[in-house]
């Protein structure tokens, strides 16, 4: 008999892995009005060519499980809903039915698969939990925001140059802002980050399969402050100063991690140097007092909150102090005492 061995979190979850444009762009399709509770009918796609249909296909697969990860790495109690979770695997043996449960009970969506012919299928896409998709899209684009996405292209650009190119687009004529249609699927990140930040509002979006088997996107967007902010985020301090106007009183300046945070900041302080500035899940999950967590879940976000913290602390929105690396499966930590960057 193997030794037994517990299901890391790492192994089921998207871990900041990037998802394509056509993806992103099938997610906010579905959603139709993001600030209206209201579910939308879904899609349905008629394909009628092998290529239409693995193209659409793979977008799909895309969704219902890269995407999904990002619900599950929300918050810890998402996490718990993991089919997954504290499965015991022996070692050398693999997840049944794994890539299959992501279809069968995924908790954002729900698609159906109809063959109409030989060559013809029927494809419905529908949202399941509208709260819940949002959680996840949420996730994504904070990350996204960060440049913290993990991504195969090497030429794959930033927030800033994704928010640069939505910005000339949308100042390159005298359009109106209220009701500006958008054609072309390059900028959905940019859109669904600027929406996440109430900077613009996106309607009546919709995605299909072009003639050479590529997702192809259209919305109207409204601009809610997107072209008039933009360049002001690289000043921390003006965006702090819209942000106390917005809210009509203080806001209230960082200078300390919260007693959680304060934990696992001391915690890679102490460690960092020895272990090489690499951080192993293992090293921090376990039963309590001896370990900080007690599950993948909740360690995730106390990383999270750690990196959004001392963002706030350093008034520095592009330092990382703690990074999942899916290729070694462990933390690298960015040496700040040393002045020494790792990440």
């Amino acid at each position: 008999m193997g030794m037994e061995m517990e299901l890391k979190q790492g192994e089921i979850q998207a871990h900041c892995t990037d998802i394509s444009d056509g993806a992103l762009a099938l997610v906010r399709s579905v959603l139709s009005i993001r600030s209206i509770s209201i579910l939308k009918g879904g899609f349905e796609f008629i394909t009628d060519t092998p290529e239409q249909y693995n193209s659409l296909n793979n977008i799909i697969d895309e969704v219902m499980t890269t995407f999904t990860d990002y619900y599950y790495a929300a918050s810890e109690e998402n996490y718990l809903e993991h089919p997954y979770y504290q499965v015991t695997l022996y070692e050398g043996e693999e997840l049944k039915d794994y890539h299959k449960n992501y279809f069968d009970n995924n908790p954002l969506f729900k698609v159906e698969y109809e063959r109409l012919s030989d060559t013809t299928n029927r494809i419905a896409f529908s949202v399941k939990d509208k709260d819940k998709c949002l959680q996840a899209l949420d996730d994504y684009c904070s990350k996204y925001g960060y440049d913290e996405l993990w991504n195969d292209e090497a030429n794959m650009l930033t927030c800033e140059a994704q928010d640069k190119q939505l910005y000339n687009l949308l100042t390159e004529k005298d359009y109106n802002l209220n009701n500006f249609v958008i054609t072309d699927i390059k900028y959905i990140k940019a859109l669904c980050y600027n929406e996440y930040k109430e900077k613009l509002s996106i309607a009546n979006a919709t995605i299909g399969i072009d003639e050479n088997n590529k997702p192809v996107f259209r919305c109207t967007i409204a601009d809610e402050g997107f072209v008039e902010g933009y360049g002001k985020d690289d000043n921390v301090e003006d965006v702090k100063a819209e942000a106390k106007t917005k809210a009509d009183k203080p806001k209230k300046v960082r200078k300390h991690f919260s007693p959680s945070v304060q934990d696992l900041f001391n915690y890679i302080k102490t460690y960092a140097q020895a272990r090489d500035y690499q951080i192993y899940p293992y090293e921090l999950i376990g039963e309590k007092p001896e370990k900080l967590y007690e599950n993948m879940g909740t360690l995730t976000t106390m990383v999270n909150r750690l990196n959004e913290q001392y963002r706030e602390i350093c008034h520095d929105d592009t330092i990382t102090l703690m990074k999942y690396d899916k290729t070694l499966e462990c933390y690298m930590i960015t040496d700040i005492w040393n002045n020494k960057t790792v990440i």
